[in-house]
Protein backbone atom coordinates (compact mmCIF):
# COMPACT_ATOMS: atom_id res chain seq x y z
CA UNK A 1 0.00 0.00 0.00
CA UNK A 2 1.28 3.45 -0.86
CA UNK A 3 2.34 5.71 1.99
CA UNK A 4 0.51 8.98 2.68
CA UNK A 5 3.31 10.92 1.02
CA UNK A 6 3.20 8.74 -2.11
CA UNK A 7 -0.58 9.09 -2.35
CA UNK A 8 -0.32 12.87 -1.96
CA UNK A 9 2.29 13.04 -4.68
CA UNK A 10 -0.09 11.40 -7.14
CA UNK A 11 -2.76 14.02 -6.57
CA UNK A 12 -0.72 17.20 -6.21
CA UNK A 13 2.37 18.52 -7.92
CA UNK A 14 4.82 18.82 -5.01
CA UNK A 15 8.49 19.60 -5.33
CA UNK A 16 11.22 19.77 -2.73
CA UNK A 17 13.75 22.57 -2.96
CA UNK A 18 16.48 22.85 -0.36
CA UNK A 19 20.04 23.95 0.19
CA UNK A 20 22.29 20.91 -0.29
CA UNK A 21 25.08 22.31 1.95
CA UNK A 22 23.51 23.09 5.35
CA UNK A 23 25.64 24.03 8.38
CA UNK A 24 24.60 20.96 10.39
CA UNK A 25 22.26 18.00 10.47
CA UNK A 26 19.53 19.69 12.51
CA UNK A 27 19.36 22.70 10.24
CA UNK A 28 19.36 20.40 7.25
CA UNK A 29 16.24 18.72 8.55
CA UNK A 30 14.51 22.03 9.16
CA UNK A 31 15.53 23.42 5.80
CA UNK A 32 14.24 20.39 3.97
CA UNK A 33 10.93 20.40 5.81
CA UNK A 34 10.37 24.14 5.50
CA UNK A 35 10.86 24.33 1.74
CA UNK A 36 8.22 21.84 0.61
CA UNK A 37 5.99 23.69 -1.81
CA UNK A 38 2.61 22.81 -3.26
CA UNK A 39 2.66 23.76 -6.91
CA UNK A 40 -0.08 24.69 -9.34
CA UNK A 41 -2.86 24.86 -6.76
CA UNK A 42 -6.24 26.33 -7.61
CA UNK A 43 -7.71 29.39 -5.94
CA UNK A 44 -10.00 28.32 -3.10
CA UNK A 45 -13.49 27.49 -4.26
CA UNK A 46 -16.47 29.41 -2.88
CA UNK A 47 -19.32 27.52 -1.23
CA UNK A 48 -22.75 29.02 -1.78
CA UNK A 49 -26.40 28.07 -2.27
CA UNK A 50 -28.93 28.79 -5.01
CA UNK A 51 -32.62 28.12 -4.94
CA UNK A 52 -33.95 25.41 -7.26
CA UNK A 53 -35.86 28.13 -9.13
CA UNK A 54 -32.72 30.25 -9.57
CA UNK A 55 -30.81 27.29 -10.99
CA UNK A 56 -33.69 26.48 -13.34
CA UNK A 57 -33.81 30.11 -14.54
CA UNK A 58 -30.06 30.15 -15.19
CA UNK A 59 -30.21 26.88 -17.14
CA UNK A 60 -33.27 28.02 -19.09
CA UNK A 61 -31.64 31.38 -19.83
CA UNK A 62 -28.42 29.81 -21.11
CA UNK A 63 -26.29 31.10 -18.23
CA UNK A 64 -25.38 27.56 -17.13
CA UNK A 65 -23.57 25.29 -19.57
CA UNK A 66 -24.41 21.65 -18.91
CA UNK A 67 -22.52 20.37 -21.95
CA UNK A 68 -18.77 20.96 -21.60
CA UNK A 69 -16.85 18.50 -23.82
CA UNK A 70 -15.71 16.32 -20.91
CA UNK A 71 -19.21 15.81 -19.48
CA UNK A 72 -21.03 12.52 -19.80
CA UNK A 73 -24.47 12.28 -21.39
CA UNK A 74 -27.67 12.33 -19.35
CA UNK A 75 -27.58 8.73 -18.12
CA UNK A 76 -29.87 8.71 -15.10
CA UNK A 77 -33.08 6.72 -15.58
CA UNK A 78 -36.43 8.29 -14.73
CA UNK A 79 -36.53 6.58 -11.32
CA UNK A 80 -33.25 8.18 -10.26
CA UNK A 81 -34.32 11.61 -11.52
CA UNK A 82 -37.54 11.33 -9.50
CA UNK A 83 -35.54 10.27 -6.43
CA UNK A 84 -33.42 13.43 -6.60
CA UNK A 85 -36.55 15.60 -6.70
CA UNK A 86 -37.93 13.64 -3.73
CA UNK A 87 -34.65 14.16 -1.84
CA UNK A 88 -34.82 17.92 -2.43
CA UNK A 89 -38.44 18.07 -1.25
CA UNK A 90 -37.75 16.01 1.87
CA UNK A 91 -34.39 17.58 2.78
CA UNK A 92 -32.25 14.51 2.21
CA UNK A 93 -28.61 15.15 1.39
CA UNK A 94 -27.55 15.54 -2.22
CA UNK A 95 -23.91 16.26 -3.11
CA UNK A 96 -22.99 19.84 -4.01
CA UNK A 97 -23.03 20.97 -7.61
CA UNK A 98 -19.62 22.15 -8.81
CA UNK A 99 -19.38 25.12 -11.19
CA UNK A 100 -16.64 26.95 -13.01
CA UNK A 101 -17.62 30.63 -13.13
CA UNK A 102 -16.50 33.05 -15.81
CA UNK A 103 -17.08 36.79 -15.30
CA UNK A 104 -17.47 38.83 -18.50
CA UNK A 105 -16.48 42.43 -19.20
CA UNK A 106 -20.05 43.66 -18.69
CA UNK A 107 -20.19 42.07 -15.24
CA UNK A 108 -22.40 39.16 -16.26
CA UNK A 109 -21.51 35.61 -15.31
CA UNK A 110 -21.75 32.24 -17.01
CA UNK A 111 -21.33 28.96 -15.22
CA UNK A 112 -20.03 25.65 -16.54
CA UNK A 113 -21.22 22.56 -14.69
CA UNK A 114 -18.18 20.46 -13.75
CA UNK A 115 -20.13 18.02 -11.58
CA UNK A 116 -23.87 17.74 -10.96
CA UNK A 117 -25.24 17.61 -14.50
CA UNK A 118 -27.61 14.74 -13.69
CA UNK A 119 -29.02 16.59 -10.65
CA UNK A 120 -29.46 19.88 -12.51
CA UNK A 121 -31.08 18.10 -15.44
CA UNK A 122 -33.54 16.46 -13.04
CA UNK A 123 -34.48 19.87 -11.59
CA UNK A 124 -34.85 21.37 -15.06
CA UNK A 125 -37.03 18.47 -16.25
CA UNK A 126 -39.29 18.73 -13.20
CA UNK A 127 -39.87 22.49 -13.44
CA UNK A 128 -40.21 22.31 -17.24
CA UNK A 129 -42.88 19.58 -16.95
CA UNK A 130 -40.72 17.21 -18.99
CA UNK A 131 -40.61 14.86 -16.01
CA UNK A 132 -43.42 14.11 -13.56
CA UNK A 133 -42.82 13.77 -9.83
CA UNK A 134 -44.15 10.81 -7.84
CA UNK A 135 -44.33 11.60 -4.12
CA UNK A 136 -43.01 8.96 -1.73
CA UNK A 137 -45.69 6.45 -0.67
CA UNK A 138 -48.08 7.72 -3.34
CA UNK A 139 -49.04 6.35 -6.74
CA UNK A 140 -50.09 9.60 -8.37
CA UNK A 141 -47.87 11.39 -10.88
CA UNK A 142 -47.70 15.11 -10.21
CA UNK A 143 -46.58 17.70 -12.74
CA UNK A 144 -45.04 20.97 -11.67
CA UNK A 145 -47.44 23.21 -13.57
CA UNK A 146 -50.32 23.22 -16.00
CA UNK A 147 -48.97 23.97 -19.48
CA UNK A 148 -52.11 23.15 -21.45
CA UNK A 149 -53.28 26.04 -23.62
CA UNK A 150 -56.65 24.48 -24.40
CA UNK A 151 -58.97 21.80 -23.15
CA UNK A 152 -57.34 19.22 -25.39
CA UNK A 153 -54.70 16.70 -24.41
CA UNK A 154 -54.34 14.34 -21.47
CA UNK A 155 -55.18 15.56 -18.00
CA UNK A 156 -52.34 15.86 -15.50
CA UNK A 157 -52.41 16.06 -11.74
CA UNK A 158 -50.82 19.42 -10.94
CA UNK A 159 -48.64 19.96 -7.90
CA UNK A 160 -50.38 22.22 -5.36
CA UNK A 161 -49.23 25.84 -5.47
CA UNK A 162 -47.80 25.78 -1.95
CA UNK A 163 -45.54 22.85 -2.82
CA UNK A 164 -44.40 24.48 -6.03
CA UNK A 165 -43.28 27.44 -3.91
CA UNK A 166 -41.62 25.11 -1.40
CA UNK A 167 -39.65 23.38 -4.15
CA UNK A 168 -38.76 26.62 -5.94
CA UNK A 169 -37.24 27.99 -2.73
CA UNK A 170 -35.29 24.87 -1.76
CA UNK A 171 -31.59 25.71 -1.46
CA UNK A 172 -29.08 23.66 -3.45
CA UNK A 173 -25.50 23.69 -2.17
CA UNK A 174 -23.01 24.68 -4.87
CA UNK A 175 -19.24 25.06 -5.03
CA UNK A 176 -17.83 27.66 -7.43
CA UNK A 177 -14.36 27.95 -8.91
CA UNK A 178 -13.69 31.35 -10.43
CA UNK A 179 -11.64 32.01 -13.55
CA UNK A 180 -10.07 28.57 -13.93
CA UNK A 181 -8.93 27.12 -17.26
CA UNK A 182 -10.66 24.30 -19.12
CA UNK A 183 -7.68 22.08 -18.27
CA UNK A 184 -8.32 22.80 -14.58
CA UNK A 185 -12.02 22.03 -15.08
CA UNK A 186 -11.07 18.65 -16.54
CA UNK A 187 -8.74 17.98 -13.62
CA UNK A 188 -11.50 18.79 -11.10
CA UNK A 189 -13.97 16.62 -13.03
CA UNK A 190 -11.50 13.73 -13.19
CA UNK A 191 -10.80 13.85 -9.45
CA UNK A 192 -14.46 14.11 -8.50
CA UNK A 193 -15.19 11.05 -10.66
CA UNK A 194 -12.52 8.87 -9.03
CA UNK A 195 -15.18 6.82 -7.30
CA UNK A 196 -17.85 7.08 -9.99
CA UNK A 197 -18.75 4.60 -12.71
CA UNK A 198 -17.53 6.42 -15.79
CA UNK A 199 -17.17 4.24 -18.85
CA UNK A 200 -13.66 3.90 -20.33
CA UNK A 201 -14.86 5.90 -23.34
CA UNK A 202 -16.12 8.73 -21.09
CA UNK A 203 -12.75 8.81 -19.33
CA UNK A 204 -11.03 9.41 -22.68
CA UNK A 205 -12.92 12.69 -23.07
CA UNK A 206 -11.20 14.12 -20.00
CA UNK A 207 -7.78 13.85 -21.69
CA UNK A 208 -6.22 17.29 -22.19
CA UNK A 209 -3.69 17.14 -25.04
CA UNK A 210 -3.47 18.64 -28.55
CA UNK A 211 -4.64 15.32 -30.03
CA UNK A 212 -7.65 15.08 -27.73
CA UNK A 213 -8.45 18.73 -28.48
CA UNK A 214 -8.38 18.00 -32.22
CA UNK A 215 -10.74 15.04 -31.77
CA UNK A 216 -13.07 17.26 -29.71
CA UNK A 217 -13.06 19.92 -32.43
CA UNK A 218 -14.11 17.31 -34.98
CA UNK A 219 -16.71 16.01 -32.54
CA UNK A 220 -18.14 19.52 -32.21
CA UNK A 221 -18.42 19.88 -35.97
CA UNK A 222 -19.92 16.50 -36.84
CA UNK A 223 -21.33 14.83 -33.74
CA UNK A 224 -22.94 17.46 -31.51
CA UNK A 225 -26.71 17.94 -31.40
CA UNK A 226 -27.92 17.77 -35.03
CA UNK A 227 -24.47 17.15 -36.53
CA UNK A 228 -24.34 15.40 -39.92
CA UNK A 229 -22.92 12.18 -38.43
CA UNK A 230 -25.30 12.11 -35.44
CA UNK A 231 -28.49 10.07 -35.14
CA UNK A 232 -30.92 10.21 -36.83
CA UNK A 233 -28.80 11.37 -39.79
CA UNK A 234 -26.55 8.35 -39.24
CA UNK A 235 -28.06 5.57 -37.15
CA UNK A 236 -25.34 4.41 -34.78
CA UNK A 237 -24.68 4.32 -31.03
CA UNK A 238 -23.07 7.53 -29.77
CA UNK A 239 -23.91 7.64 -26.05
CA UNK A 240 -21.63 7.26 -22.99
CA UNK A 241 -18.64 8.73 -24.82
CA UNK A 242 -18.84 6.26 -27.70
CA UNK A 243 -18.83 9.05 -30.26
CA UNK A 244 -15.54 10.48 -28.94
CA UNK A 245 -13.94 7.05 -28.72
CA UNK A 246 -14.91 6.00 -32.26
CA UNK A 247 -13.99 9.35 -33.79
CA UNK A 248 -10.62 9.25 -32.03
CA UNK A 249 -10.12 5.61 -33.05
CA UNK A 250 -10.83 6.44 -36.69
CA UNK A 251 -8.38 9.36 -36.66
CA UNK A 252 -5.78 7.17 -34.94
CA UNK A 253 -6.19 4.55 -37.68
CA UNK A 254 -5.74 7.29 -40.30
CA UNK A 255 -2.43 8.27 -38.74
CA UNK A 256 -1.31 4.64 -38.57
CA UNK A 257 -2.26 4.17 -42.23
CA UNK A 258 -0.32 7.29 -43.22
CA UNK A 259 2.91 5.85 -41.84
CA UNK A 260 2.34 2.18 -42.74
CA UNK A 261 4.08 0.71 -45.77
CA UNK A 262 1.05 -1.40 -46.65
CA UNK A 263 -1.52 -2.37 -44.03
CA UNK A 264 -1.97 -0.27 -40.88
CA UNK A 265 -1.63 -2.25 -37.65
CA UNK A 266 -4.75 -2.88 -35.61
CA UNK A 267 -5.53 -0.46 -32.82
CA UNK A 268 -7.18 -1.24 -29.49
CA UNK A 269 -8.45 0.90 -26.62
CA UNK A 270 -5.12 0.99 -24.77
CA UNK A 271 -3.29 2.12 -27.90
CA UNK A 272 -5.91 4.81 -28.49
CA UNK A 273 -5.56 5.97 -24.89
CA UNK A 274 -1.77 6.13 -25.28
CA UNK A 275 -2.03 7.97 -28.62
CA UNK A 276 -4.38 10.57 -27.14
CA UNK A 277 -2.00 11.15 -24.22
CA UNK A 278 0.90 12.30 -26.43
CA UNK A 279 1.71 15.98 -25.91
CA UNK A 280 3.00 16.77 -29.41
CA UNK A 281 0.98 18.97 -31.77
CA UNK A 282 -1.08 17.43 -34.56
CA UNK A 283 0.57 18.36 -37.90
CA UNK A 284 -1.48 20.84 -39.94
CA UNK A 285 -1.21 18.69 -43.07
CA UNK A 286 -2.66 15.68 -41.24
CA UNK A 287 -5.45 17.78 -39.73
CA UNK A 288 -6.35 19.03 -43.20
CA UNK A 289 -6.53 15.49 -44.62
CA UNK A 290 -8.68 14.27 -41.72
CA UNK A 291 -11.06 17.22 -42.13
CA UNK A 292 -11.38 16.51 -45.85
CA UNK A 293 -12.16 12.84 -45.14
CA UNK A 294 -14.92 13.59 -42.64
CA UNK A 295 -16.36 16.31 -44.85
CA UNK A 296 -16.75 13.70 -47.60
CA UNK A 297 -18.08 11.13 -45.09
CA UNK A 298 -20.75 13.62 -43.95
CA UNK A 299 -21.67 14.54 -47.53
CA UNK A 300 -22.19 10.85 -48.37
CA UNK A 301 -24.52 10.41 -45.39
CA UNK A 302 -26.61 13.46 -46.31
CA UNK A 303 -26.74 12.68 -50.05
CA UNK A 304 -29.99 11.36 -51.52
CA UNK A 305 -27.97 9.40 -54.08
CA UNK A 306 -25.31 7.91 -51.82
CA UNK A 307 -26.83 8.01 -48.31
CA UNK A 308 -28.94 4.89 -48.82
CA UNK A 309 -25.85 2.72 -48.30
CA UNK A 310 -25.89 3.69 -44.60
CA UNK A 311 -29.50 2.47 -44.31
CA UNK A 312 -28.76 -0.89 -45.90
CA UNK A 313 -28.69 -2.48 -42.45
CA UNK A 314 -30.60 -1.53 -39.30
CA UNK A 315 -27.62 0.18 -37.67
CA UNK A 316 -24.06 1.14 -38.46
CA UNK A 317 -21.83 -0.49 -35.84
CA UNK A 318 -19.20 1.58 -34.00
CA UNK A 319 -16.44 -0.42 -35.75
CA UNK A 320 -18.01 0.28 -39.15
CA UNK A 321 -18.07 4.01 -38.33
CA UNK A 322 -14.33 3.85 -37.62
CA UNK A 323 -13.53 2.07 -40.87
CA UNK A 324 -15.83 4.14 -43.08
CA UNK A 325 -13.69 7.08 -42.00
CA UNK A 326 -10.51 5.16 -42.82
CA UNK A 327 -11.79 3.96 -46.22
CA UNK A 328 -12.71 7.52 -47.20
CA UNK A 329 -9.37 8.85 -45.90
CA UNK A 330 -7.33 6.37 -47.96
CA UNK A 331 -9.32 6.86 -51.18
CA UNK A 332 -10.60 10.46 -51.10
CA UNK A 333 -8.12 11.65 -53.72
CA UNK A 334 -8.67 8.81 -56.19
CA UNK A 335 -12.32 7.78 -55.92
CA UNK A 336 -15.61 9.45 -56.83
CA UNK A 337 -18.36 9.70 -54.24
CA UNK A 338 -20.26 6.99 -56.09
CA UNK A 339 -17.25 4.69 -55.88
CA UNK A 340 -16.79 5.46 -52.19
CA UNK A 341 -20.45 4.69 -51.47
CA UNK A 342 -20.15 1.41 -53.39
CA UNK A 343 -17.01 0.51 -51.44
CA UNK A 344 -18.71 1.25 -48.12
CA UNK A 345 -21.65 -0.95 -49.10
CA UNK A 346 -19.31 -3.79 -50.05
CA UNK A 347 -17.49 -3.42 -46.74
CA UNK A 348 -20.78 -3.65 -44.81
CA UNK A 349 -21.72 -6.79 -46.76
CA UNK A 350 -18.29 -8.39 -46.41
CA UNK A 351 -17.95 -8.01 -42.64
CA UNK A 352 -21.45 -9.44 -42.11
CA UNK A 353 -20.66 -12.41 -44.32
CA UNK A 354 -17.53 -13.11 -42.29
CA UNK A 355 -18.94 -12.48 -38.80
CA UNK A 356 -22.29 -13.00 -37.10
CA UNK A 357 -21.84 -9.87 -34.96
CA UNK A 358 -19.86 -6.79 -35.94
CA UNK A 359 -18.19 -6.27 -32.59
CA UNK A 360 -15.24 -4.17 -31.49
CA UNK A 361 -12.70 -6.98 -31.25
CA UNK A 362 -9.42 -7.91 -32.93
CA UNK A 363 -10.93 -10.64 -35.08
CA UNK A 364 -13.54 -8.40 -36.70
CA UNK A 365 -11.11 -5.48 -36.88
CA UNK A 366 -8.63 -7.62 -38.83
CA UNK A 367 -11.34 -8.35 -41.41
CA UNK A 368 -12.04 -4.62 -41.74
CA UNK A 369 -8.35 -3.70 -42.03
CA UNK A 370 -7.87 -6.28 -44.78
CA UNK A 371 -10.90 -5.08 -46.71
CA UNK A 372 -10.09 -1.37 -46.51
CA UNK A 373 -6.46 -1.79 -47.55
CA UNK A 374 -7.22 -4.29 -50.35
CA UNK A 375 -10.19 -2.43 -51.83
CA UNK A 376 -9.64 -0.28 -54.92
CA UNK A 377 -12.08 2.25 -56.41
CA UNK A 378 -14.31 0.72 -59.05
CA UNK A 379 -14.38 -2.73 -57.43
CA UNK A 380 -17.93 -4.07 -57.52
CA UNK A 381 -17.48 -7.20 -55.41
Amino acid sequence: MASDDEYLSELTDIESEYDESPANGKKAGKAKASTWKIRMSLKPARATTYSAQALYDQIHGGDVNLEPPYQRDVVWPETKQIMVIDSIFRNFYIPPVIFSVQVHDDGSETKTCIDGKQRLTSIWKCVSNVQSFIPKLADVKLYFKDTKTSGRGPKHEIMPERYRKVFANKQIVCVEYHEISEDDEREVFQRVQLGMALTPAEKLQVTSTPRAAFVRSMLGEYLREDGPLCPPNLNWKTDRGGDFRCLGHSIHMMELASSASRKPPQSDFKQLEKWLSFKDEVPESFQKSVKEAFKIFASLVSSDNHGTVFKKYKKVSPLEFIFVGLLVYLNKDKATKRELADGIGLMFDHVREEHTDVRMNNRVQKTMVNFVTDWTPGTKK
